[in-house]
C-alpha cells in the first residue's frame, strides 16, 4: 500500500545524494529513492520486486544506462 510522505528542504542539500546525482544523472537516484518512501512501510521496509517498484514509482521513464 503507498504511503504519503514529506519531503523537507534538507534533502536536497544531502551531499551523497548530490553527488549519486551528478554521477548517475540518466537513472535519477534522487527521485527513485524519493519515490522509494512511498511504497516503503512505516519502518521503510518493502518488498524487492524492481519491475514492480519501477511500475510503481517512475512508471513512465526510461532508464538509459
Amino acid at each position: 500500500m503507498s504511503r504519503i510522505r514529506t519531503i523537507k528542504p534538507e534533502f536536497f542539500r544531502h551531499e551523497g545524494l548530490q553527488d549519486l546525482e551528478e554521477k548517475n544523472p540518466k537513472q535519477r537516484p534522487m527521485l527513485v529513492f524519493e519515490g522509494l518512501w512511498t511504497v516503503a512501510d512505516k519502518n521503510g521496509i518493502f518488498e524487492w520486486r524492481p519491475r514492480q517498484l519501477k511500475l510503481d514509482i517512475l512508471p513512465f521513464v526510461t532508464f538509459n544506462m
